[in-house]
C-alpha cells in the first residue's frame, strides 16, 4: 500500500473517531449528572486533541505545526485531569486530605501546563521542532525540559486513574470486575503506543504517525460503555441466567416450532420423572406433565392445574402458559412457568386458597381467556351432618366431593376451595349446557344431596370475582327451593303465609314453578336465571298477604277503589323481598311482575324490554295457569282458549315472542287438551267470561269511569227559576236565597253579549226536539266565567198544571283540565316509552333494534298473520381487517354507514337490527298475495344497493347475505332465525360478497 493511500485511510479513520467523540459527549452531557459532565468533557478533549495532531502533521508551516502540537497537548492535559475527575464520582472515592492536596496539585499544574503551550509557538519554552522533510509529520520533537515535565506529569494523571480504577476493583463483586479490567488494559496500551512513538522514532510511515490519539478516544468510549451501558447491557445476559435459575418456579422454553429450548433447574426438581433432551417437543412436555392443553389453539395466556410427585407425595402444581409474540403478533415461543402451589392449596380437597385465587385473579385479569364458566357446589345440610355425626364425617364427604369434581371434570379445570364448604371449578366452554352436564354427573355420583350454581364469564363481563358471586347467588337460590337445606325455612315460611290468604296458593305455585321451568329452558335462561325464576314462581304474589282478606278473596268484581289495593301488592312483594338478603335479587322482578307490554300496567308504566325478562315470563304463566283453573272470582276456561287469549293479548299485555314460546311449548307438550271442546254448561259460561277477561282487567286499569259534579235546578214557562238543589250555589255562586229575593231567571246566568244568541240556540233546538243539549258560558254570581255543559228537556208537572222545564249543567272546564292533563300525561307516557325505547330496544351505536327487541317485534308479525315475512341475515365480509387497517373509530363510522344503508333501503314497516358485532338482520313484510319471485328480487334489491355504497368508499369491503321465507317449515323466530342463518353460512361459503335464499 502507498504512502499515501495508508495516510488518507488514517486521516478517514481519525475523522470518523473525532465525530464519534462528539456523539459520545453529547450523549454523556445529556446524562445530566456530574459524571456525564465530566466525561463529556474529557471526549471533546480527546475530539480536540485527535483532529489538532492530524491538522499539524499536513502542515507544512513551522508555526502551524508549533500551534497545532501545543492545542494538542493542552488537549491531553484536559483530558486526563476531565477522566481523573470523572473517575472520582465513578469509583464513589471519598475526599480526604491527601485526596484534596493531589487534586488542588493537578489543576494548578494544568494551568501552568497550559500557559507553557500556548507561549510555545511564539516563544519555545517547552517543545522545539526539527524539520525532516517528508509527505507527513514534516517535522520531529525535539524535547525540551518543560516538555518532559509535561510528560512526567500526564504519566502521574494516567497513574492516578489506574489507582482509582484499582480501589473500586477490589470492592465490587468479581461478575462486576470485567469492565475496570477492560478500562486498566486500554490506558496501559495507549501508554504504551504513545511511549513507543516518543521514545523509539523510525523513518517508517508507521513510526512518523502516532496511533496513540485513537487510544484516547478509545478509554473515552471505554469508559462510557462502562459507567452507563454495562450495568444495563453488559450483565444483563449474566443476569437473566442468574434470576432464570434462581427463581422459586419451574421455567421451560420452547421455540415457535414447538421444540424445546431452555429450562431451568427448578423445573428439573418439580418434575423429576421427565427426562429433558435437546429433541423434546410441545407435545411429549404436555403429555408427561398430564396438562390438557394444546398451544395450537390456545392464543391467549391460559392458568392449568397439574399434580406431581415429589418426594413419594402429591403436590399441586399451578400451570401458567403463555405464547410468546412479536411486534407482527407472530408466536415466536411457548412459555411454561410452574409454581408450587402446596402453600396456596386447601389440605383437605387439594384446591386452591380462595385468598391466593384473589391474588393470582388480581395480578392477572385475563390468563383463564374467555368464555369461562364458574360452577360452585356445596352439600346440602352439611351442619346437621356434622352436628349428628361429627365435623370428621363432614370432612370425608367434602374430600369425596372434590375428588369426585376432579374426576367428573375436564383436566383443564382450574379448581378452588371456597368460603366455608363451598367447592369452585373454572372451566372454559362456549355454552352453560357443558359444565351443567358435569355437574349433573358429580351429583349422581355423590351419596349425599349436594346442590350447585353456575354463570359465565365473557369478555362483556370480564370480572370472575363477580360470576362466583352470582353462581353462589344461583346456588343458594336452589338450596331455599330444597326440603333438605336448612336455607329453605325462609320460603316454607312466606308460602305458608301467604297459602293463609289464598287456599289455592300450594297447587298455584306448584303449577307455575313446572311451566316457569319448562319455558325458561327453551328460552336459554342461565342457571341463575332459572333459579331465581323457580323463587319467583313461588313468591310473586308474597305482597298479597299484607292484602285485607275480604278484597282479596272477594267473589265478584272489584271496585275501583279496591282495585287500587290489589295494585299494591306489588310494591309489599318488593319490600319483604328487599328485606331478606336470600331474597334480594328477585326483588324487583317481583315489583314489575304486572307491568304490560304496551306501558299501560303498573306500577311504572314499563314497556317491552325495559320490563325485567322474569317479570315478563311470569306474568305470562300466571295468566295461563289463572285462565286454565277455577279461580273464587271466575271458572276455569279450556286449554285451548287461554292460548288463543294469550295469543290476542300478546303485543298489548305481553311480550310476544315468550308468548310465540309458551304457545309452542303448550301444543308440543299437551296436544290432546286442545283437542277437547267445551265442556258442558259450565266451560261455556267460563267461554264467555273468559272472553273479556282481560279486557275487564283492561278497563279497570285505564280509570275510564269519573264522577263528574252536576246541579239540577228547575224553571217555569218565563224561564224564572223556580227550583235549585245544593250544587247550583257551587256551580254559579247563587245560594237559595239569592235565587229567591232576587227572582232570577235563566237568562240572569248568561253574560248580557251572549243572550240573544242562547234564546236563539235554544228556540232552535226546541224546534227540533223535545230537549235541548249544548255548551255555553256561564256567569258565575261573582262575575266570572265557567264553560258548562247544559241540558234541558220541558216537561208538564201535572200538580201544578203548569209547563216547567228540567236543566241540568255541569262544569265543563273540569273536563277541559282533565283532557289537558290527561293529553300531558299521555305526551309525558309517550316521551317516557321513547327514553325506555332508546335505552332498551336500540343499539347504542347503530341505532337500530337489539336482538330481543328485534325478536319480539318480529314474532308479534308472525303471531298476527296478516303478511308474508322474509328473514334476512347480513355479515360485513373481512370487517376485522378493514377495523385492524383503518382503527377502531372508522371501523365504528363504518357499521353506522351499514345500518343506515340498510334502513334507507327498507321501507317504514320492515325492521332492522343489530344482531351484534358487524352481523346484522331485517324482516321485510309483504301482502299475502305477492309472489316468491317478487320478493326474491324485492331482498336481491336490497343486497345490491347496500354493496354499491359500501363498495364505493376507500377500502371499504362487502357484505353477504342470507335470506328465507317464513312458511310452514320455519313458522317461529328461532326458526327463520337459524334458517337464514344457514343461508348466510352457505353465501360465506361461496366467496365474499354473495347471495343465498333457503329453500
Amino acid at each position: 500500500m502507498s504512502i499515501r493511500a495508508f495516510v488518507g485511510i488514517y486521516i478517514v479513520i481519525s475523522i470518523v473517531i473525532i465525530l464519534l467523540d462528539f456523539l459520545l459527549a453529547l450523549k454523556s452531557l445529556k446524562k445530566g449528572r456530574e459524571m456525564g459532565r465530566y466525561l463529556g468533557y474529557a471526549c471533546v478533549g480527546a475530539a480536540v486533541g485527535t483532529a489538532s495532531y492530524i491538522l499539524s502533521i499536513l502542515s507544512d508551516s513551522y508555526f502551524a505545526v508549533s500551534f497545532f502540537s501545543s492545542v494538542y497537548f493542552a488537549s491531553i492535559d484536559v483530558m486526563l485531569v476531565c477522566v481523573c475527575i470523572f473517575m472520582k464520582y465513578y469509583t464513589k472515592h471519598s475526599m480526604g486530605k491527601w485526596t484534596q492536596v493531589l487534586r488542588k496539585f493537578m489543576i494548578g499544574y494544568m494551568i501552568f501546563d497550559l500557559t507553557a503551550l500556548l507561549i510555545n509557538p511564539f516563544y519555545e519554552v517547552v517543545v522545539h521542532y526539527i524539520y525532516r522533510g517528508g509527505f507527513v509529520s514534516k517535522y520531529s520533537y525535539e524535547m525540551l525540559p518543560l516538555y518532559r515535565m509535561h510528560l512526567l506529569y500526564t504519566y502521574l494523571l494516567v497513574f492516578v486513574i489506574i489507582m482509582l480504577i484499582c480501589y473500586k476493583l477490589h470492592r465490587v463483586p468479581t461478575d462486576y470486575q470485567k469492565q475496570y479490567y477492560l478500562g486498566i488494559h486500554g490506558i496501559a496500551a495507549v501508554v504504551a503506543v504513545n511511549a513507543v512513538y516518543l521514545f523509539m522514532p523510525g523513518t517508517s510511515i508507521y513510526n512518523l504517525l502516532d496511533f496513540s490519539v485513537w487510544g484516547y478516544s478509545l478509554i473515552a468510549a471505554v469508559f462510557y460503555w462502562s459507567c452507563f451501558e454495562y450495568v444495563s447491557h453488559g450483565m444483563l445476559n449474566q443476569m437473566k441466567n442468574i434470576v432464570f435459575d434462581s427463581v422459586d418456579q419451574g421455567i421451560v422454553l420452547f421455540d415457535y416450532e414447538g421444540i424445546l429450548m431452555l429450562k431451568n433447574e427448578r423445573a428439573e426438581i418439580l418434575f423429576p420423572d421427565i427426562i429433558f433432551h435437546e429433541d423434546m417437543e410441545t407435545t411429549e412436555f404436555i403429555e408427561k406433565c398430564e396438562l390438557s392443553l394444546n398451544p395450537n389453539r390456545v392464543c391467549e395466556k391460559y392458568v392449568c392445574q397439574c399434580y406431581t410427585k415429589f418426594e413419594n407425595q402429591i403436590l399441586p402444581i399451578r400451570c401458567d402458559y403463555s405464547p410468546l409474540k412479536n411486534n407482527k403478533g407472530q408466536i415466536i415461543g411457548h412459555l411454561f412457568v410452574f409454581t408450587d402451589a402446596s402453600l396456596d392449596t386447601a389440605v383437605l380437597t387439594g384446591f386452591h386458597n380462595m385468598e391466593s385465587f384473589w391474588h393470582l385473579y388480581e395480578n392477572s385479569l385475563n390468563s383463564f381467556g374467555y368464555p369461562l364458566a364458574v360452577a360452585i357446589c356445596d352439600i346440602n345440610g352439611l351442619k346437621v351432618l356434622n352436628s349428628s355425626f361429627g365435623h370428621s364425617r363432614g370432612d370425608q364427604e367434602i374430600q369425596k366431593l372434590s375428588n369426585t369434581m376432579r374426576r367428573c371434570f375436564p383436566k383443564e379445570t382450574y379448581f378452588v376451595r371456597g368460603q366455608d364448604a363451598n367447592l369452585i371449578a373454572i372451566y372454559r366452554c362456549e355454552e352453560e349446557q357443558e359444565i351443567l352436564t358435569y355437574l349433573e354427573h358429580v351429583k349422581s355420583d355423590m351419596s349425599v344431596n349436594i346442590q350447585y350454581g353456575v354463570s359465565m364469564v365473557t369478555e362483556a363481563d370480564p370480572d370472575i370475582l363477580k360470576a362466583i358471586k352470582r353462581a353462589e347467588s344461583a346456588m343458594q337460590a336452589k338450596k331455599m327451593l330444597s326440603e333438605d337445606s336448612s336455607h329453605s325455612e325462609v320460603i316454607v315460611s312466606l308460602v305458608r303465609a301467604l297459602e293463609e290468604c289464598d287456599s289455592d296458593t300450594e297447587a298455584h305455585v306448584i303449577r307455575t314453578q313446572r311451566l316457569g321451568r319448562e319455558l325458561g329452558v327453551r328460552l336459554k335462561l342461565s342457571d341463575i336465571e332459572l333459579s331465581n325464576l323457580s323463587l319467583l314462581c313461588l313468591l310473586h304474589d308474597i305482597g298479597k298477604i299484607g292484602i285485607p282478606l275480604e278484597i282479596l278473596n272477594k267473589p265478584g268484581k272489584l271496585t275501583e277503589a279496591e282495585w287500587k289495593v290489589i295494585q299494591t301488592h306489588v310494591v309489599k312483594g318488593y319490600q319483604i323481598a328487599k328485606s331478606s338478603h336470600e331474597l334480594k335479587d328477585i326483588a324487583d322482578v317481583i315489583l314489575y311482575h304486572h307491568e304490560r307490554w304496551d306501558g299501560r300496567g303498573y306500577p311504572d308504566g314499563l314497556s317491552k324490554e325495559s320490563i325485567p325478562l322474569l317479570s315478563r315470563i311470569i306474568s305470562i304463566v300466571d295468566a295461563y295457569d289463572a285462565m286454565v283453573n277455577d279461580r273464587i272470582y271466575r271458572p276455569a276456561i279450556p286449554v285451548k282458549e287461554a292460548l288463543e287469549e294469550l295469543k290476542r293479548c300478546a303485543g298489548k299485555q305481553f311480550d310476544p315472542s315468550i308468548v310465540s314460546e309458551f304457545i309452542q311449548m303448550i301444543y308440543e307438550k299437551s296436544p290432546e287438551k286442545l283437542k277437547e271442546n267445551v265442556r258442558g254448561e259450565k266451560n261455556q259460561r267460563a267461554g264467555r267470561v273468559s272472553s273479556d277477561y282481560m279486557e275487564d282487567v283492561e278497563t279497570i286499569q285505564n280509570n275510564c269511569v269519573r264522577i263528574v259534579p252536576f246541579s239540577r235546578y228547575i224553571l217555569d214557562e218565563k224561564l224564572k227559576i223556580i227550583s235549585v238543589d245544593a250544587m247550583f250555589e257551587t256551580l254559579t255562586g247563587y245560594s237559595r236565597e239569592d235565587v229567591k229575593k232576587s227572582e232570577m231567571c235563566q237568562l240572569d246566568l248568561i253574560f248580557p253579549e251572549e243572550r240573544m244568541e242562547y234564546a236563539c240556540l235554544v228556540a232552535e233546538q226546541e224546534r227540533e226536539g223535545e230537549a235541548a243539549y249544548f255548551e255555553h258560558r256561564l256567569r258565575r254570581k261573582d262575575g266570572s266565567e265557567c264553560y258548562v255543559l247544559c241540558f234541558g228537556k220541558p216537561y208538564y208537572d201535572s200538580a201544578e198544571r203548569k209547563g216547567r222545564s228540567e236543566i241540568i249543567i255541569t262544569d265543563n272546564s273540569y273536563i277541559h283540565d282533565m283532557e289537558a292533563v290527561i293529553s300531558q300525561a299521555d305526551r309525558k307516557s309517550y316521551n317516557q316509552l321513547k327514553r325506555w325505547e332508546k335505552k332498551y330496544r336500540r343499539d347504542s351505536l347503530t341505532g337500530l333494534l337489539v336482538h330481543e327487541a328485534f325478536k319480539s317485534d318480529v314474532e308479534m308479525k308472525l303471531i298476527e298473520g296478516k303478511y308474508k315475512v322474509m328473514m334476512l341475515m347480513m355479515d360485513v365480509d373481512r370487517f376485522k381487517n378493514y377495523n385492524d387497517t383503518f382503527g377502531h373509530k372508522a371501523g365504528d363510522d363504518f357499521l353506522i354507514l351499514v345500518a343506515r344503508t340498510l334502513e334507507k333501503s327498507l321501507r317504514k314497516e320492515d325492521m332492522a337490527c343489530r344482531m351484534g358485532g358487524d352481523e346484522f338482520a331485517a324482516a321485510i313484510f309483504f301482502e299475502q298475495t305477492a309472489s316468491e319471485r317478487m320478493m326474491e328480487m324485492r331482498v336481491e334489491q336490497i343486497f345490491k344497493q347496500i354493496n354499491d355504497v359500501l363498495l364505493s368508499l376507500k377500502g371499504g369491503t362487502s357484505l353477504s347475505m342470507g335470506a328465507v321465507l317464513a312458511g310452514k317449515e320455519w313458522s317461529h323466530f328461532n326458526e327463520l332465525y337459524e334458517a337464514a342463518d344457514k343461508a348466510l353460512y352457505e353465501s360465506k361459503r361461496k366467496g365474499r360478497g354473495c347471495f343465498s335464499i333457503y329453500h
